[in-house]
C-alpha cells in the first residue's frame, strides 16, 4: 500500500471523515486535498508552497489547505521516520493523548476545541 492509500484508508476511512467534518468539506474534497498535498510535502515543499500547489489543482481555498498541510506533514513524518525515534516521534507520542498510536485524532480534537473558543 502506498503512502496516499495509507493516509486515505487508514482506520477504515475515519481520518478522511474526521478531516471532512473538521474542515467543512465532503470526503471527496478531502481525498483531493490529501492527494494534492502529500506529493508536494513529500517533495520537500513547505506548508504554504504545498497549499498553493494543491489549491491550483483542486480548486480548494489555499488558506484551508494551509491548515490541513501541517496535519498531513506530521503524519508524513511518522510514516517516513522508519524505525527512528527522534524528535517527531517524541512529539507525536506526547500529542497522542488516548495512546491509540495515532496523534491525528487528538490534534484534530484540540484544534476543534480551540476553534470553538473563538
Amino acid at each position: 500500500m502506498d503512502l496516499l492509500e495509507n493516509v486515505l484508508q487508514g482506520g477504515s476511512g475515519d481520518m478522511v471523515r474526521q478531516l471532512a467534518g473538521q474542515f467543512g468539506l465532503d470526503e471527496s474534497q478531502v481525498n483531493s486535498a490529501v492527494g494534492a498535498l502529500l506529493p508536494a510535502l513529500q517533495g520537500g515543499a513547505g506548508h504554504e508552497e504545498a497549499a498553493a500547489q494543491a489549491a491550483e489543482t483542486t480548486g480548494l481555498d489555499s488558506g484551508l489547505l494551509q491548515q490541513l498541510a501541517p496535519l498531513l506533514g506530521s503524519f508524513l513524518g511518522g510514516q517516513q521516520g522508519g524505525g527512528g525515534g527522534g524528535l517527531l516521534d517524541t512529539v507525536t507520542s506526547m500529542l497522542d493523548q488516548d495512546k491509540d498510536g495515532s496523534a491525528l485524532d487528538d490534534v484534530l480534537g484540540m484544534a476543534q476545541k480551540f476553534m470553538q473558543k473563538e
